[in-house]
Formats: structure tokens, sequence, C-alpha cells
């Protein structure tokens, strides 16, 4: 079987022709059931990215500092922080959603970004699907 990588952004700029060896699962999926067959190159490169795992790998699914957070602070807007630093203080989530990607943009950075409930809830909100980096 070929590797299925169709990312440009991969070294093989999508257009792998190496024996597939790993299966990778899209852990941003609801159902966490979306695989793809890899070459070794090409899964290496996805499993960095923060959205693929594979069976016996943790989902990579619990905050680290260098994620980015959108935190709701009642009466008070939105705190957006990235890459351990504060970017700034929104009233409209809109607003702050659009800070947090233009800084992952800017950096090329592609961490996971979490949403901060006024009672504390952490909710994943970030993607990154045919280069579209949201939920």
């Amino acid at each position: 079987m070929t590797c299925e990588c169709s990312d440009p952004g991969c070294e093989c700029k999508g257009e792998c022709a190496n024996d597939a060896t790993t299966t990778v699962r899209r852990i941003d999926m609801e159902d966490g059931t979306t695989t793809f067959d890899f070459c070794d190159d090409c899964a290496s490169d996805a499993l960095d990215s923060g959205v693929f795992a594979t069976d016996d790998e943790d989902d990579n699914e619990e905050p680290l500092e260098d994620d980015g957070y959108i935190v709701d602070r009642p009466f008070h807007g939105y705190d957006v922080s990235y890459a351990g630093k504060f970017i700034g203080n929104f009233s409209d989530r809109d607003d702050a959603e659009r800070a947090l990607i233009s800084a992952i943009k800017r950096d090329q950075f592609f961490p996971n970004c979490w949403f901060e409930s006024d009672h504390g809830n952490l909710t994943l909100i970030s993607v990154l699907d045919n280069g579209n980096y949201w939920a």
C-alpha cells in the first residue's frame, strides 16, 4: 500500500510514493476513527502536528503551557494567550479567535487551542484540516 499523505506542508509536498508503514488517526474528529496509512517520514510529520496519534499513543488532549487559550472573563471579555505569552483582551469572542489564529499563522506554530469557560472548564477548539486551523 502507498503512503496516503496529501499534506502540501509535509516534506513530500503531499505527493509521497513511499510504502505505507504506519496507521495514524485524526484525534480532532468526533469519533476519533478517521485513519490514514503513512510512510515513516509522513507519519512523523503528521504526529508532530498534534492532530494525529497512533493507537499506542496518547491523544495529546491535555493542555500544555505553550498551547493557545481563550479564557472567558465574565464582564471583562476574553483573554488570549499563545505559546506562553499573553496576546491581549478582547470584548468579543470572534475578535479573540481572530487574534489567536493570526498569531498561529504568523508564527507557523500549530499547538492545540483551548476555550476556558467562566467556570474553568476547558474545551479543545482547534483543528488542522486542509490548511484551516479552527473547529
